[in-house]
């Protein structure tokens, strides 16, 4: 995957796993994070059926990067920031 977007390849993809298996928290507070992390300087956008729902979750993939960020990835956040709606 990481190979394909990099050459600017548009990718797609769907998750499906039954009920409580941890979609939100997968897709929402780790994926986020993760791609983050790994490339800082992409920009994202994460949405959700609601707004709260997507503005807690970009709080937590931001307040995750905050705390693991620099030991994992070597890369700051501005925890100054906040999501916007």
């Amino acid at each position: 995957m990481r190979g394909d977007r990099e050459k600017g390849d548009r990718l797609r993809t769907s998750i499906a796993l039954p009920p409580q298996s941890g979609k939100t928290y997968l897709t929402g507070h780790m994926f986020p994070g993760w791609l983050l992390g790994t490339h800082p300087t992409w920009r994202i956008l994460q949405a959700s059926y609601s707004q709260d729902l997507a503005r807690e979750s970009t709080s937590a993939a931001r307040d995750m990067l905050a705390e693991h960020g620099p030991g994992v990835f070597g890369v700051q956040v501005n925890t100054r920031a906040k999501a916007t709606s």
